[in-house]
């Protein structure tokens, strides 16, 4: 009988922790991602905009192991947007460690859409660089470098926006 009592006891308090537990994550969705409609108020002009510089580090996982990180920073320079990635990669290529540097620089309009960039990619062993810049419905592209060099021209449906500039834009 003592046992039983145990039990009936333990199920009621697991009980009311539960609820207490469902209570307080309700309380955080709503004062964190639902607002009243005061709050939802704003000018669409202004959604996206950030006024200072911002910096987001990442962890890169592979099957569980960290193998390399990202930084990225987006500066706002008069009504554009100078946004700069940086991705280290330590990778298994052929059997061999094999670290991979990436930077990208571009400029974006305000609304994170993209207007110029330069890409280059470094592994020690290849070496590889691109940029362009957005010309009408065209992006212009420059294609290695030296004797190597070739010039390219996609027609766009629209202008892209660059990954980097994605979370600022949703932060802002």
């Amino acid at each position: 009988m003592d046992t039983m009592r145990k039990r009936k006891l333990f199920n009621v308090v697991g009980g009311c922790v539960i609820v207490a537990w469902l209570l307080m994550i309700g309380m955080l969705v709503r004062s964190n991602f639902i607002k009243s409609e005061e709050q939802n108020d704003f000018n669409t002009d202004e959604a996206g905009k950030i006024a200072s510089s911002q910096h987001d580090w990442m962890e890169i996982y592979l099957n569980g192991k960290k193998v390399g990180y990202a930084v990225s920073h987006v500066s706002p320079v008069k009504e554009e947007y100078l946004i700069q990635e940086n991705i280290y990669l330590k990778l298994n290529l052929l059997g061999q460690a094999s670290a991979i540097r990436t930077v990208t620089q571009s400029v974006a309009d305000n609304q994170f859409r993209l207007k110029s960039f330069f890409f280059r990619m470094n592994s020690g062993v290849v070496s590889f660089r691109v940029s362009g810049r957005i010309d009408g419905n065209r992006m212009l592209l420059k294609i290695g470098e030296g004797f190597g060099k070739k010039k390219e021209t996609i027609v766009l449906a629209e202008n892209p926006v660059i990954g980097s500039g994605i979370a600022p834009y949703f932060k802002g």
